[in-house]
């Protein structure tokens, strides 16, 4: 397993803001052995992704506990 919290844990996301332990899709990416790329394509129901491969990035995204950042989603 994956030591864990992720080392970028405890660093405020912006000046001034709250610490938070963020789960970012690189984490969820690395978790899954997929790119970035392909759990952005899982997140957004895209097509040319195995039934398999979206199954393993979904399961990693439920156990890391990962959310999409509203800013990212704009």
């Amino acid at each position: 397993g994956r030591a864990y919290p992720p080392k970028h844990a405890g660093i405020p996301l912006q000046p001034g803001e709250a610490t938070l332990n963020r789960v970012r899709l690189k984490d969820v990416a690395e978790a899954a052995g997929v790119s970035l790329q392909t759990v952005s394509l899982v997140l957004n129901n895209k097509p040319g992704i195995s039934e398999e491969t979206r199954l393993r990035v979904r399961g990693e995204i439920a156990r890391l506990g990962y959310v999409p950042s509203a800013s990212a989603q704009a």
